[in-house]
């Protein structure tokens, strides 16, 4: 009944081969090598399709599994092959029930690291004694075996996909993995999808992607093979969801690009600027200042770059951020406008924050009277309350005020602002307004 039922199965494989014109399931050894008597009770099969052209590429190995050190190895040029099958001829005395397991393989690529590929294997029983065993089998085709054979004669593998389609129809998926499974490279995989699959560098990134390749293996094959350049590969990894952080790191190391090209770059396909900020620190591992200072290059707004700050460098203080964005270049007015719109800070923190960076007395007015929309008299209680002097005050408020510099003087002598009268204070902001105490002098008429 077994040998009966092994009968019906062997015949339905060949069949279904036979009708589908494709390999079967790689998971089926059966599909790709079927022994014949005396090995097995395989039915032989006058038109199954067998691969005779493996005689170069396969090998049989065999070892008795009641004797260990019973085994042997017979490479191709002792395989015998006719138009219907394979044979090998295990030669040695074999006793009756003597237990023997064989296997066939094709040959791997040792300078690959690619092991040989186990096609067919299974156990038999000697029916009586013997000093030879024959061994014969139909190899089937199969996609996976002419991969590996056209890669031992050399082939491309553009080649290789190209011949493999057209003889078994196979589709992209399982080209890729079978390219995969023979050490091909990743460029090598990409011309395939490219060349004999037809498809761009943004189908073929995302397929790239799904097969497990990293960012950079991708990004190298979008340079290499599509000659994508480094702001088109960035669009594209950004499109497949990579995050800034990678896309950075990616591009560092495939176009080896500096921080600020792939800065401007970042920006140009949308990311925020907390989110470049992270990717440059992380990617070229600078620090806040030259971050601060490629911000201002691209233009980014004050208040957006130290909030992306605060959010990279970790809880930042408003002195420490002030100044990265003064050293950066970044103006007293958009320095305030930061200050207030990252942290709860006072405006008289601020004036004293502006005043230690060496901000000029009536930049700090404009910026701050402007910003808050503070009169004068207002603006000039805050600049004393951080360290101005009189002088200072007045010149700036003469600067800025409306009229002036009369409005400078009255709020110079106001009681908050100036309880020590000193007339000195008159002279010297007429002196700064270009005008003199006999040219505002009352007429005597």
């Amino acid at each position: 009944m077994k040998r009966i039922l092994f009968k019906v199965i062997s015949l339905l494989l060949v069949l279904v081969f036979f009708f589908t014109g494709t390999a079967l399931a790689d998971t089926l050894l059966e599909a790709r090598v079927y022994f014949l008597p005396p090995i097995s009770n395989s039915i032989r099969q006058k038109d199954i399709d067998n691969d005779i052209s493996l005689a170069d590429y396969i090998y049989f190995e065999g070892h008795s599994l009641d004797i260990p050190e019973k085994s042997i190895l017979i490479d191709s040029d002792d395989l015998k092959i006719n138009k219907k099958n394979y044979k090998a001829i295990w030669k040695d005395d074999f006793d009756k029930n003597e237990e023997l397991a064989i296997q066939v393989y094709v040959d791997g690529i040792s300078e690959l690291g690619l092991d040989p590929i186990l096609i067919g294997s299974t156990d038999f029983t000697i029916k009586k004694k013997t000093d030879g065993v024959p061994i014969p089998f139909y190899v089937i085709n199969n996609p996976e075996i002419r991969v590996r054979q056209l890669h031992l004669d050399g082939e491309s593998s553009v080649n290789i996909a190209s011949a493999v389609r057209e003889e078994f129809g196979t589709d992209l998926d399982l080209m890729n993995q079978l390219l995969m499974n023979d050490a091909f490279t990743v460029d090598e995989i990409s011309k395939v999808i490219k060349e004999v699959y037809i498809k761009n560098a943004f189908d073929t990134a995302g397929i790239l992607k799904v097969l497990g390749y990293s960012p950079s293996a991708i990004a190298g094959s979008m340079k290499v093979i599509f000659e994508q350049n480094e702001g088109e590969t960035a669009s594209i990894l950004k499109a497949l969801g990579y995050f800034a952080t990678t896309i950075a790191t990616t591009l560092k190391a495939v176009y080896n690009i500096g921080a600020a090209y792939v800065g401007a770059i970042l920006k140009s396909i949308g990311f925020a600027v907390d989110q470049i900020a992270l990717g440059l620190e992380l990617a070229y591992e600078i620090g806040a200042q030259a971050v601060t200072d490629i911000m201002f290059t691209l233009e980014f707004a004050s208040e957006e770059v130290l909030a992306a700050l605060y959010f990279v460098y970790v809880d930042i203080f408003p002195e420490v951020g002030a100044m990265l964005l003064s050293i950066a270049g970044y103006a007293a007015d958009a320095i305030v406008r930061a200050l207030d719109s990252v942290y709860e800070i006072l405006m008289v923190d601020i004036a004293k924050i502006l005043k230690d960076l060496e901000y000029s007395p009536t930049s700090v007015a404009d910026a701050i009277s402007h910003y808050y929309g503070i009169a004068e008299d207002v603006c000039a209680v805050i600049m004393k309350a951080a360290g101005y002097t009189i002088d200072e005050i007045a010149f700036a408020i003469s600067v800025t005020a409306n009229p002036a510099p009369f409005r400078a003087i009255a709020i110079a002598f106001s009681p908050t602002l100036n309880p020590n009268f000193k007339a000195s204070v008159i002279t010297s902001i007429l002196n700064s307004s270009c005008l003199s105490v006999r040219a505002t002098a009352p007429s005597a008429n």
